[in-house]
């Protein structure tokens, strides 16, 4: 296994991390807030239509962890013991990174959501504070079910950091 395969598999535990986290913040019994972050309760979706989407962001980065081959063949008439596939596994790799930017991003605004309905917004530290700011510069809070699609993908860009 290469170093990139095994880089895609330590993002892929991370994904499960993320995945996990997001779907505790929106469970009551667990993080003892409203059912799927949803500030205003009743019959509002909250975050509820994220579930599948975060899901199928999940799984697909562990799919797209597993090694490129299992039985590797000889190549250039035998002279090489096995072709790497290394470009393949780059690619594969920043499909991975992508993917987990989406994942991130969705934490980020729940949990965003989270020290709000919990009201301890002026009790976090500085770096809390400032990524806070951040996520709410981007996003307004879900005071009532709305599309979410554009927020995703606004803090996502976020999370990837300036391009040059």
């Amino acid at each position: 296994m290469t170093a990139w395969e095994q880089l895609g598999q330590a993002l892929a535990h991370c994904a499960v991390g993320t995945a996990n986290r997001c779907m505790k913040l929106m469970s009551p019994t667990i993080a003892e807030l409203p059912r799927f972050l949803s500030a205003r309760g009743g019959s509002r979706q909250g975050y509820a239509e994220l579930q599948k989407p975060l899901a199928a962001l999940e799984a697909e980065i562990r799919h797209l962890a597993n090694p490129m081959s299992l039985s590797p063949l000889a190549v250039s008439d035998g002279i090489e013991d096995q072709s790497s596939m290394a470009p393949r596994v780059v690619a594969k790799t920043a499909e991975i990174v992508e993917r987990l930017r989406y994942l991130v991003a969705m934490e980020l605004i729940f949990a965003a959501t989270g020290v709000e309905l919990r009201g301890v917004v002026d009790s976090m530290g500085e770096g809390p504070q400032r990524t806070f700011a951040a996520i709410r510069a981007l996003v307004s809070p879900l005071d009532d079910d709305r599309e979410m699609s554009a927020d995703m993908t606004r803090v996502a860009r976020m999370v990837a950091g300036p391009r040059d």
